[in-house]
């Protein structure tokens, strides 16, 4: 079970040469409930021995940044967006992406 409580915040800025910049954040801080350790056990054959592994911790608690987006349009045709992830505040969590992505609309 996972709670989230987060924001969204984007401005719509055009210039005087057509160009649309949309900076845009969208932040979330989670809560994660009811995930503790738990063994899988399994055997290969019918007669072989049994083994198990036991899964990892749940991540608890995080603040994520999703969506951090900064996008350039030039007169509806070219489109540019670049975007940056990350979940930060938990020292078990290291988690940052980032994408850049162009659009030519013909």
């Amino acid at each position: 079970m996972l709670s989230s409580v987060g924001a969204y915040a984007a401005y719509n800025w055009m210039s005087h040469k057509g160009i649309v910049v949309v900076p845009q954040v969208s932040l979330s801080w989670r809560h994660q409930l009811l995930q503790n350790p738990y063994d899988i056990t399994c055997n290969l054959w019918r007669s072989s021995p049994t083994f198990s592994n036991t899964s990892a911790n749940g991540i608890r608690v995080h603040l994520y940044l999703y969506g951090s987006r900064l996008h350039c349009g030039v007169r509806e045709e070219v489109e540019h967006s670049f975007f940056y992830n990350a979940a930060a505040g938990n020292s078990d969590l290291t988690s940052q992406n980032i994408f850049w992505s162009a659009g030519v609309k013909f």
